[in-house]
């Protein structure tokens, strides 16, 4: 399991894949496991999989994972994060992966025949899904059949899928020079208890010219409420694409909204995908208005003050999603430095002084503050 951007966000499929972003520059990745015996046999063998997959068939794609069996190992026993069986990390740039390391929950109980019983987890088909994200592939969220669906449960075992193959198709091109067209796109969808505040926020990844993305166009269409929102943003360049619409408030009711992005290369159109979403927004809170933590009413409480939270004069705390602390009692400067240098992902924003204190929910996006709200 691996989620690069994590904002209230799960996976729309438009073409069954979704992509993470950077890539491998040199068209390869390392996989080096520490893990000791048989599991490092099955590691080897998954490798060997993933392979056979990505050179058969109609894309002959122009990556491919090596095996090593030597330091520095980056398959390694640990405790990934939330709980889950596996996890993938990375250190990159916006375009390409500097290094990857899976980490395996030494905790679970492995099978490694592919036969597991109803408390086991299958070390395979966790180990083919963190390969997957090694290579730059993303979580899904609506196919199950696929290797790279986002959970997988005790007693299941699932293979590598087409899906999965034209994703790294997607990503680095067949061996002949030839790109495999498409994109993806990720924003708000849920249980319709799910509560959103008051921005959409909506991620295209796109996999066009082995990241020579050139000629490319976006077409952005919302419709929330009695909202219509057209926008059109032309000479895209970078791989993902970050942009977010303000919603219309609801005075806590639930409502739904749509979304659709249609990309166009070269003046014509290659794709287009839309998907419902539900919101509930409470109000919008002006700039000088104190936010009341206290004041739920059944919906979001939407903020407009962006980053002109840390424009005052404070002591503040940064943690993670689970709430670990990675900065105690800091200025502003010194956390506008830290967003600059953290990770892509979301965190939680403590003031600490003046009282009252205030904990903000926050999206890190290449080093800016992209998105801020009151955390509920």
């Amino acid at each position: 399991m691996k989620r690069i951007i994590i904002f209230l966000l799960t996976g729309m499929v438009l073409l069954g894949f979704e992509v993470e972003g950077p890539v491998w520059q040199e068209g390869s990745a390392t996989v080096s496991p520490g893990l000791g015996g048989l599991y490092n046999t099955v590691v080897y063998n998954c490798v060997d999989i993933w392979n056979s997959k990505l050179h058969y068939g109609d894309y002959f794609v122009d990556f491919s994972f090596q095996s090593n069996n030597t330091p520095p190992y980056n398959v390694i026993w640990g405790e990934p994060e939330n709980g889950a069986p596996g996890f993938t990390y990375f250190r990159s740039d916006k375009n390409y992966f500097d290094t990857a390391w899976i980490v395996i929950d030494s905790t679970k109980h492995w099978c490694l025949d592919g036969s597991p019983g109803p408390h086991e987890f299958d070390f395979g088909t966790v180990i083919k899904h963190e390969l997957g994200h090694l290579g730059g592939l993303d979580d899904v969220y609506d196919d199950t059949s696929v290797i790279m669906y986002v959970y997988i449960d005790s007693g299941k075992v699932r293979h590598i899928q087409d899906d999965d193959v034209e994703g790294m198709a997607c990503l680095y091109g067949d061996e002949f020079g030839n790109y495999y067209e498409g994109f993806t796109i990720t924003e708000p969808t849920g249980k319709r208890n799910e509560i959103f505040w008051c921005r959409v926020p909506v991620e295209v990844g796109m996999c066009l010219g082995g990241g020579n993305i050139t000629g490319v166009s976006l077409i952005f269409d919302v419709v929330a409420g009695d909202m219509g929102v057209f926008k059109r943003e032309d000479n895209v360049t970078d791989r993902v694409y970050f942009t977010s619409f303000e919603l219309p408030s609801t005075g806590g009711r639930l409502d739904s909204g749509r979304v659709c992005v249609t990309m166009l290369r070269n003046g014509q159109s290659i794709g287009r995908k839309c998907k419902k979403f539900y919101f509930a927004c409470r109000r919008k809170f002006e700039d000088n208005e104190i936010m009341d933590l206290s004041i739920k009413a059944g919906g979001c409480m939407c903020s407009s003050l962006g980053e002109k939270i840390l424009s005052y004069n404070g002591v503040f705390s940064v943690y993670d999603e689970t709430g670990r602390a990675l900065m105690r009692n800091r200025s502003p400067a010194e956390i506008l430095s830290f967003i600059k240098e953290a990770r892509t992902g979301v965190y939680l924003l403590r003031k600490e002084y003046p009282f009252p204190s205030q904990v903000y929910r926050i999206m890190i996006l290449e080093g800016e503050l992209r998105q801020i709200s009151t955390y509920r």
